[in-house]
């Protein structure tokens, strides 16, 4: 109880010497809109009752809110580098994540971090730049990271590419990254926030994986992105195609001019664990999938393979013994069955098939395997890359 009614004094303390209004706020950033991303890093199911933020240079953290601009609007300085937001009763409570000291309560729906010192602030064991947001939903708190598009670019390339691999090739990655990026902002505009950190978007997760030579990818590609006739690119890749890479419309029912399939000879200059494959299904496993999906089928006795101009399966038709039939066509004609990529062949073997593939992925847009390839073994750099992968582009 004495515990109880200190953190009260202090906070009626705080809350005179720091109203949670516009009273004593510090000068508003004035981020632009399109250097600002919102990244969901929870959400949905995934909403937490409660999040630590700590400021990793041991600045002060600042409360406040973001503006429908993405700019940051200060409305507490709290004096605390460690804060602590739990929902309860559906409003936003913060405390002093290291005494337990109540700050304050949000008087909106939303509420926002951000360090006083620009530096990088940890949450969920991560390290990032920028600020945050904690929103109220069914489930518990969003939490979303408002982040200059650089440093978003450097808190995916060390992710989505190993950061030893030759630095033409990470910056082809980084072109990439952005390039995604600035396409799909807004993405997640019902969940507010623009794209995710994970394989749903490009996995971002933030400094700590970054190296000197992924941080200069990023510098040395700053601002840069893939056009084509004037237009940001959409823009996808993969880890390897096995050979040939393939048509969006046959991938994401994306008809797009740069996104053509080519054959792909650059790849089999590097080994890899999954330039090889062969995995192995039961006709009866085949059936049962189908029958989830709902095909009226049985055990599959024999699979059609409808292949593309370069040799890619976009569809199989499947038959059981009464001559019944499934047609899937797209992604989920193998990603239902759990293969590695669209690049295989199919043999009858025992209780079903066998199925040979190579490559992993997709396989639309540029290859990754393939652009260090084209990096370290060939000697091209980065603009060259992309302009392999992506039918008449440019980068500006």
């Amino acid at each position: 109880m004495k515990k109880m009614i200190k953190n009260l004094i202090i906070a009626l303390a705080l809350l005179l010497c720091f109203p949670y209004t516009a009273a004593n706020a510090l000068p508003a950033d004035t981020q632009s809109d399109f250097s600002l991303l919102r990244v969901g890093l929870v959400y949905g199911d995934e909403a937490v009752s409660s999040a630590e933020f700590r400021s990793v240079n041991g600045g002060y953290l600042l409360l406040g809110s973001y503006d429908a601009e993405k700019k940051f609007h200060c409305e507490l300085e709290t004096e605390r580098t460690s804060l602590t937001l739990s929902l309860y009763d559906g409003a936003i409570n913060v405390f002093d994540t290291y005494s337990g000291a109540f700050i304050c309560t949000a008087d909106a729906d939303s509420i926002a971090v951000l360090p006083v010192d620009n530096g990088l602030t940890e949450y969920g064991g991560k390290q990032y730049h920028g600020g945050f947001a904690c929103r109220v939903e069914e489930k518990g708190l969003s939490v979303i990271n408002y982040v200059e598009l650089e440093n978003y670019v450097k808190g995916v390339v060390p992710y989505e590419m190993s950061a030893g691999w030759g630095i033409e090739a990470l910056k082809a990655q980084a072109v990439c990254a952005r390039t995604y990026a600035v396409y799909n902002q807004g993405e997640y505009e019902e969940f507010g926030f623009d794209i995710t950190d994970d394989t749903y978007s490009q996995v971002y997760n933030g400094v700590l994986e970054a190296t000197a030579d992924t941080d200069r990818a990023v510098d040395e590609t700053a601002g840069e992105l893939i056009r084509y006739d004037g237009e940001v690119c959409e823009i996808y890749y993969f880890a390897a195609d096995g050979g040939a890479t393939e048509d969006g419309i046959n991938v994401f029912d994306a008809d797009r001019p740069y996104l053509r399939g080519k054959y792909d000879h650059y790849e089999r200059m590097v080994d890899f664990s999954v330039k090889n494959w062969k995995a192995h299904r039961s006709a009866a496993e085949i059936g049962g999938i189908l029958r989830e999906k709902g095909y009226n089928v049985g055990d599959i006795t024999r699979i059609e393979r409808i292949r593309s101009r370069t040799g890619n399966n976009i569809a199989l038709n499947f038959f059981d013994v009464e001559g019944n039939s499934a047609l899937v066509a797209g992604r989920s004609c193998y990603n239902m069955l759990r293969l590695n990529s669209c690049r295989f062949a199919i043999v009858p073997s025992g209780d079903g098939f066998d199925f040979l593939g190579h490559g992993w992925g997709h396989s639309c847009g540029m290859s990754q395997w393939g652009a260090k390839a084209m990096a370290e073994v060939y000697g091209y750099d980065y603009e060259k890359i992309i302009k392999f992968y992506f039918t008449g582009v440019y980068i500006a």
